[in-house]
């Protein structure tokens, strides 16, 4: 059965009404497709989310109304809590002590981790005045590529990830959009290239592919030979972070078909479509384990923009790194399909110089503004977001409004993430907003630490910073492509506070 709209649930704060929303949320979850163990994960998720809200939001004996609205998705469902309880109160946060972890992590009854084991994304929007938000989403349970393979098409997956390429330029194919049957093929080549390591798990889901292919939120191409063997494969990931400027990703080319030339082709193909699409820009994320993919993707005019470190589990590279790795950092590296207008910028005076030579890479010349001179309103609260990725033990802020005890939210928040061991944090903020400099600094004391910038489709790029979880990087084991992104390495490295004594 298929939905059209949302259901919106009126609730009283009141622990005895569970029971009837987990029965709407089952009802609706069976209605869409999912199946019975699917949806106690689904019901076992929201009870714990209810219960932290009803636990933290309201006073003792407050007689009031929260929201609860089922989104049907294309891959799954997304389900919204809307509260406008009790405000961020910094002096009822205790003091973070690593002694007392277990029984920090047993007690929260939190959150983050324990809704993580049963849903698949969690989030948490900070409204300010408007309340907060805890956003649950859980996909689908298609059938992931390893449970649809038989076992002998596993060990045949592992043997094609140690096969030796075949004579360069020796294959005839051609590049094109992907067909239905083919997503399960998709699969089974991601799997074969990188076996279980790949960094969005959705390459793994045939149903997940087709489906994001036929919704417009993922643009594949693939490379095909004469005989209709899939050899690779290239996306553009439309996100809902800024859809105007997608992410070129979940690329990928088995092993025997290295050296056709397959990359190439899909790159310059889905340009083509970017352009075509209207898009303002495309980014990509290019590994820094070995220099090729940064160097494949400069080729095309991407330049450097951030260093982001331990974004993901460290992983093998045949040929190149074998054995125990670290965790995986990447470079971003956009690329601009038209020309925009940037907003006059607000950036700290002692990172000007590098994130002028960041625009100055792209030609563009932007224009820098004061630190303001009014302080920030007693009555503005903070607006965030946080977002986690689980498999990969990485976290965003994304700050959208500034607001009093601003500094007090964001270290609570960072205590929280520390806590449940994601181990690296990074900091989204709007350039365009001249607050930012009133609160730079009491970042920076926090830990964080600069990473680059973001590009926007609209010209409001991000200032990245980025805090480590009492984990240090090998540098030496970092590696960048051009001049360009050994400076941003270099700047970072004197920067990062877990390399200091």
């Amino acid at each position: 059965m298929k939905f059209a709209y949302p259901i919106k649930l009126i609730v009283p704060n009141k622990v005895e009404y569970l029971p009837i929303i987990e029965k709407t949320v089952s009802s609706m979850a069976h209605a869409l497709g999912f199946g019975k163990m699917d949806i106690a994960k689904i019901e076992l998720g929201l009870e714990e989310a209810i219960v932290n809200i009803l636990n933290t939001a309201f006073l003792p004996g407050e007689d009031t109304n929260y929201e609860i609205v089922l989104q049907p998705q294309t891959t799954g469902i997304k389900i919204i809590l809307k509260e406008k309880g009790i405000p961020f109160d910094p002096n009822q946060v205790e003091e973070y002590k690593p002694e007392n972890i277990k029984e920090t992590l047993s007690e929260k009854g939190l959150g983050i981790f324990l809704m993580q084991q049963f849903v698949d994304e969690v989030s948490f929007i900070n409204l300010g005045k408007e309340g907060k938000e805890t956003h649950l989403f859980k996909h689908f349970n298609n059938r992931s590529v390893e449970k649809m393979m038989s076992s002998e098409e596993i060990d045949k997956a592992k043997e094609a990830i140690k096969e030796e390429p075949l004579p360069r330029n020796s294959v005839e194919f051609k590049v094109r959009g992907i067909l239905e049957k083919e997503a399960i093929e998709i699969s089974k080549c991601a799997y074969s290239s990188y076996g279980y390591t790949y960094i969005n798990e959705d390459i793994y889901f045939p149903d997940r592919i087709w489906k994001q292919n036929q919704t417009g939120e993922l643009i594949s191409v693939v490379s095909v030979t004469n005989e209709g063997h899939i050899m690779g494969h290239n996306a553009l990931e439309i996100e809902e972070r800024d859809p105007m400027f997608p992410q070129l990703g979940m690329a990928f080319v088995m092993p025997r078909y290295q050296g056709q030339g397959c990359m190439k082709k899909m790159i310059e193909k889905l340009l083509e479509l970017g352009i075509e699409e209207g898009f303002t820009g495309i980014y990509a994320r290019g590994i820094t384990a070995h220099p090729y993919s940064q160097k494949g993707l400069v080729k095309y005019g991407m330049k450097e923009t951030a260093l982001l470190l331990s974004s993901g589990p460290g992983r093998e590279y045949k040929g190149i790194i074998e054995g125990k790795t670290q965790r995986e950092s990447v470079v971003l590296l956009s690329l601009y399909l038209r020309k925009i207008e940037h907003p006059t910028l607000y950036v700290p005076d002692h990172h000007k110089l590098m994130i002028e030579k960041i625009y100055e890479n792209f030609d563009i010349k932007v224009k820098f503004g004061k630190a303001p001179t009014v302080k920030t309103p007693d009555n503005q609260l903070p607006v965030t977001t946080v977002t986690t990725e689980h498999i990969n033990q990485v976290a965003h802020i994304v700050v959208k409004e500034y607001g009093v005890n601003f500094k007090e939210e964001i270290k609570h928040t960072l205590r929280s993430l520390c806590i449940d061991r994601f181990e690296t944090i990074y900091l989204h903020l709007k350039m365009d907003n001249p607050q930012i400099l009133l609160h730079f600094d009491k970042l920076e004391k926090m830990g964080f630490f600069f990473a680059g910038i973001m590009s926007a489709s609209d010209g409001k790029d991000e200032l990245l910073l980025q805090y480590l979880n009492n984990y240090r990087i090998d540098y030496e084991k970092v590696t960048t492509a051009t001049e360009m992104g050994q400076s941003i390495k270099d700047y970072i490295m004197h920067l990062d506070p877990n390399q200091k004594e």
